[in-house]
């Protein structure tokens, strides 16, 4: 075990231990947990893409807290309006779940009305803000590809591949981002959207990986059933071309040395994910995906310093 390897065990019991407090906070409060407040790490995991877009789109510093600050808040309630919409097509799916059982919906801590009325209340919010701070051609790609948030939680229902519906659905922030700030197209939120995109599927199939069984008891559809041992080939393949796009991206953007220290140092958490999956360990792949959390970090810091 190197030092490195030290590192990131230390790092995975501390976010787990934050995980641990955060849910125990949550844990009479289901319009908290509906909103998923007491899981961080996907809002986060949702807005790193968009943070790299505006770091690569502008330099100067106070429109890039501006820009941070609106970006955030939209990731903020689409990510909570995409756990609602997931919560209600999912209900009776994630009653016969273990990881899922206790979810408000599933729980019947909450009625399918009252879901309704916050789903409601947030998709408001969410619209009202967008229309104030993006620009009409943001707005409309907003509004033309928002609705793709329903498809992705009955995907599996038909397919063996709804990791790959949720990673170019859950990446589309990077196109309103880059539009309302550059107003163009190119070659880089191509690149970034590529690499966000391959980053949420090998990410999801290693969270997948915790509902294996139950997934194969109930018949629903995940690249980990489809593939079974093999799945450690396929998540090297999608993380091999996230990091690609994003070294690539940087030398489109000559992008300094201290962008590649991060971005190698990123690459190394991907590489010591795959090293550590252990497919008869689905309990594992829980730590395994939080460690997506210090990916995130790092790589955002080679954008905010290149």
């Amino acid at each position: 075990m190197n030092f490195l390897d030290n590192i990131f065990i230390k790092l995975i019991i501390y976010i787990n231990g934050l995980h641990n407090i955060l849910d125990k906070c949550c844990k009479n409060k289901p319009f908290l947990r509906i909103m998923r407040i007491h899981l961080p790490i996907p809002y986060l995991l949702i807005f790193t893409p968009i943070l790299w877009v505006i770091c690569s789109s502008i330099k100067e510093t106070h429109h890039s807290l501006k820009y941070l600050s609106i970006f955030l808040l939209l990731s903020l309630f689409a990510r909570s309006i995409g756990c609602i919409i997931n919560d209600i097509l999912d209900k009776n799916i994630d009653k016969n779940c273990s990881r899922t059982k206790d979810r408000p919906l599933a729980s019947e801590q909450i009625s399918i009305k009252n879901a309704l009325i916050l789903l409601f209340f947030l998709l408001i919010l969410l619209i009202s803000i967008a229309k104030i701070f993006l620009s009409d051609k943001a707005l409309f790609i907003s509004l033309m590809f928002g609705p793709l948030i329903f498809i992705y939680p009955i995907t599996k229902r038909f397919c063996n591949y709804p990791q790959i519906f949720l990673g170019f659905i859950f990446n589309l922030g990077v196109w309103p981002a880059w539009i309302t700030i550059r107003n163009d197209f190119n070659f880089i939120p191509f690149l970034l959207y590529i690499a966000s995109v391959c980053w949420t599927i090998g990410y999801d199939i290693i969270y997948a990986h915790q509902d294996y069984d139950d997934d194969l008891k109930l018949g629903y559809g995940s690249i980990v059933t489809a593939t079974g041992e093999s799945v450690e080939h396929i998540i090297i393949f999608f993380y091999r071309i996230c990091f690609l796009c994003l070294v690539t991206a940087g030398i489109h953007q000559n992008a300094g040395f201290i962008f590649y220290i991060f971005i190698f140092l990123s690459g190394y958490i991907l590489y010591w994910q795959v090293e550590n999956f252990d497919f008869n360990n689905q309990k594992n792949s829980g730590a395994l995906f939080r460690i997506n959390a210090i990916f995130a970090i790092l790589s955002s810091l080679g954008f905010i310093f290149s």
